[in-house]
């Protein structure tokens, strides 16, 4: 399995490097504009600011560049040329975590980046200072930590939203290796992001979106308890993984 993971990546490498340079300039642009026009009170306020910008378009950016290529190779029949060399399912898992793999290390490389050149390169135009300053609180952390400097949450951080982009890209290749339609299969992701958003946010109960799960700055802090951030992404994996087996067993009854 590892060697099929390390192939994996390697075929991936195009689609890796575009996809790490595209989300890393629009979050280096997000963090200046922040701090040209936001009253910044410590410098990683700016990329908690800006990374609730890039959160909602995040689903998008980083399923789709990988759910094509798996829809693809189901639809050309490439799996079936695969299965008389490797046994098939454990060459999809190998598959499904090599993409899984990669988003984590990207969004977690990418957001580190963007916290590193918030705290270090990137001045805000309206830093309050002495008097004029106010108090700024780190957004929890899963798992119930706290932590204070900013360097260490800015680690845990990077990694806690990669964890959640790689159950983002599991979720969305058990969708694009099930549905024949590439729309679906492309903005499966993105579509329930936002129709979760919104029946969480009807029903008052924003807390249990995976929404919430990836923007650490998006609710009072009071609300991110470890319960409340993992109820999202299981109930998305829940989700994908239901309609995965429905379609397959609808599929096997046709047959």
């Amino acid at each position: 399995m590892k060697r099929i993971i390390l192939e994996q990546v390697k075929e991936l490498s195009t689609n890796i490097l575009i996809i790490s340079l595209f989300l890393l300039i629009v979050q280096i642009l997000s963090i200046y504009v922040i701090s040209t026009n936001s009253a910044i009170s410590t410098g990683i306020e700016m990329w908690v600011y800006a990374a609730d910008i890039i959160d909602f378009f995040y689903p998008l950016l980083i399923t789709l560049p990988f759910t094509w290529v798996i829809f693809f190779r189901k639809k050309n029949s490439y799996y079936d040329y695969v299965s008389t060399r490797f046994k098939l399912s454990k060459y999809i898992i190998s598959q499904f975590l090599a993409i899984a793999l990669v988003a984590f290390l990207i969004t977690f490389l990418v957001n580190l980046f963007g916290i590193f050149a918030s705290m270090f390169i990137i001045n805000p135009q309206h830093l309050f200072t002495g008097t004029d300053a106010y108090a700024y609180s780190l957004p929890p952390l899963p798992l119930n930590i706290e932590i204070k400097n900013q360097i260490i949450f800015g680690i845990f951080a990077s990694l806690w939203k990669g964890a959640v982009a790689a159950i983002m890209t599991i979720g969305a290749n058990i969708i694009a290796f099930t549905t024949k339609n590439i729309f679906i299969s492309s903005f499966f992701v993105f579509v329930y992001f936002l129709l979760e958003n919104m029946l969480t946010g009807a029903l008052n109960l924003s807390e249990y979106s995976i929404v919430t799960s990836l923007s650490l700055g998006r609710l009072d802090t009071s609300y991110y308890t470890t319960f409340n951030m993992f109820v999202g992404p299981c109930i998305f994996l829940i989700v994908s993984s239901s309609i995965f087996l429905y379609t397959t067993k609808r599929e096997r009854y046709l047959v």
